[in-house]
């Protein structure tokens, strides 16, 4: 079972899959460019290749996510596990509340949130939500 759809004038599409199991999935490609989806219920992107730059709601701030950094923090704090070997895994760059708590869950132990922090109006504020994680 196959559902295609087109959004912004054929820049994002996505194709909607349903697998024999029930599972359902999507597959979308993005072209550059500005888009702002208001989707009914909550939505999880995986980005596989090159990155996004977001606005979140309630957030000033634009954000880089690469997404596949999560899978290669699982796949690094693997293998050194696997290997024994002590180690701390540092994450610089595009760090910030919204997904510090999913680096620290994939392997990360150091967190360097320079732009999420300095950046903002209110840096000890920023901080304090950072120390929560």
């Amino acid at each position: 079972d196959l559902k295609s759809n087109t959004y912004f004038e054929g820049r994002v599409t996505s194709r909607n899959i349903k697998f024999s199991d029930g599972s359902l999935k999507t597959l979308g490609v993005m072209l550059e460019g500005e888009y702002e989806f208001n989707t009914a219920k909550k939505e999880i992107m995986e980005i596989t290749s090159g990155e996004m730059h977001v606005l979140l709601p309630g957030s000033s701030e634009w954000q880089t996510f690469i997404e596949n950094t999560y899978k290669k923090i699982s796949q690094l704090k693997e293998i050194i596990e696997n290997k024994n070997i002590r180690c701390l895994i540092e994450i610089d760059g595009g760090v910030n509340d919204v997904n510090a708590n999913k680096l620290i869950s994939c392997g990360a132990n150091v967190l360097v949130a320079g732009n999420y922090v300095f950046k903002s109006g209110d840096p000890a504020f920023n901080i304090e939500k950072l120390k929560k994680f």
